[in-house]
């Protein structure tokens, strides 16, 4: 490919709203975030115009690389700090110097004050390298209700020429599994009620607020409400006849977010936000008194069944627990993720661990 008309872009909240109200045919270049998740983007609290929200490389028009950028307030450390959920690279690019000069472009962009949460096993040598320091540590826990066919053939590639045994393991196992569970699921659920919601109420918050004491970035009702705002999320059932794309996805034929309060006669005892995409269950918010923990772990279940959902990621290790203790389960796997900030704020950080609800912006 050819990189004399290479650009990096500098993507502020400001420019952000002048590139949503441009037609789309009039825009020179794509954005990495599909419109109705940049849209999100734009009304997290407390941002300001300034602010950023990407740096770019388009060569020819073509998204080249990209970081995706977060401002956060955080107390200990004057104005703003950025998470960088994702940094990525086209697959045409040859040149790895484009995705480094993007990503050192980012840090000097935001004076390095940068935290990022999703530390990918793949980027661990390039991170060896740079000035930044482990904040916490979490495990991850990815839980299996079935056999995944599409994970299954992403790990052993040869399954991919036998499409149709694995997808009757999928359905094979997610009928058995969900057999065995049914009398457990039963039992558990006895007396619960649930409430959806778009938004959580007053009473919500005093319910919530408790569990976030600790969190490493304060929230507030605004803020919760504005992490789990539905809108983010659009549903394209024709998924392949969709005309736009983004790496940042915040579309596709299966995809959305289920947010519920549990009751137990009449008793607020949990509250949970799960975003799904595909196959796989993400868990912004799973609270609940430990001894409750059984009856939500229950719920979660029986959503991902209704929905299709085969497995799902989670860093709540008594939510993890539970799930083992009282459910089956076909597999559950753990692996640790580091949390990480630039050596210029490090030291500044208080050394609260990371929450699930932190830097949770997919």
């Amino acid at each position: 490919m050819d990189y004399k008309d290479l650009r990096v872009l500098h993507i502020t909240k400001k420019e952000l709203k002048s590139y949503l109200l441009c037609p789309s045919s009039e825009r020179s270049f794509d954005l990495p975030l599909s419109d109705n998740k940049a849209m999100w983007l734009l009304e997290k609290p407390n941002m300001s115009d300034d602010d950023y929200c990407a740096i770019i490389a388009i060569g020819n028009k073509d998204l080249l690389s990209f970081c995706y950028l977060v401002p956060e307030s955080i107390p200990s450390i004057d104005g703003k700090t950025y998470w960088m959920p994702q940094w990525w690279v086209s697959k045409s690019v040859q040149n790895p110097v484009i995705s480094t000069f993007v990503f050192r472009e980012a840090l000097n962009a935001i004076d390095k004050k940068v935290i990022t949460k999703a530390y990918e096993e793949n980027a661990a040598a390039f991170y060896k390298k740079q000035p930044f320091s482990i904040i916490g540590t979490t495990v991850r826990h990815s839980i299996f209700i079935a056999f995944d066919s599409n994970m299954a053939t992403q790990k052993i590639s040869f399954l991919k020429h036998f499409k149709f045994f694995s997808k009757f393991l999928e359905k094979s196992s997610f009928r058995i599994n969900t057999i065995l569970n049914r009398s457990k699921i039963k039992r558990l659920s006895k007396d619960l009620k649930i409430k959806y919601i778009h938004k959580i109420d007053v009473d919500g918050w005093s319910f919530v607020k408790p569990f976030l004491q600790n969190d490493f970035i304060p929230k507030t009702q605004e803020y919760l409400n504005w992490q789990i705002d539905s809108r983010q999320y659009l549903l394209t059932p024709l998924e392949t006849k969709r005309k736009n794309k983004a790496v940042i996805k915040g579309f596709g034929k299966n995809i959305g977010i289920v947010n519920y309060q549990i009751f137990h006669h009449d008793k607020m005892i949990g509250f949970v936000s799960l975003h799904y995409y595909k196959t796989i269950a993400y868990l912004k918010y799973s609270i609940a008194e430990q001894e409750y923990m059984a009856q939500l772990s229950s719920t979660i279940y029986e959503h991902m069944s209704e929905l299709g959902l085969t497995y799902l990621f989670t860093d709540n290790q008594i939510l993890s627990e539970s799930f083992n203790d009282n459910l089956f389960v076909f597999f559950h796997h753990k692996q640790t993720k580091k949390a990480m900030a630039h050596n210029s704020i490090h030291k500044q950080l208080k050394t609260n661990q990371l929450m699930e609800q932190d830097g949770h912006f997919n």
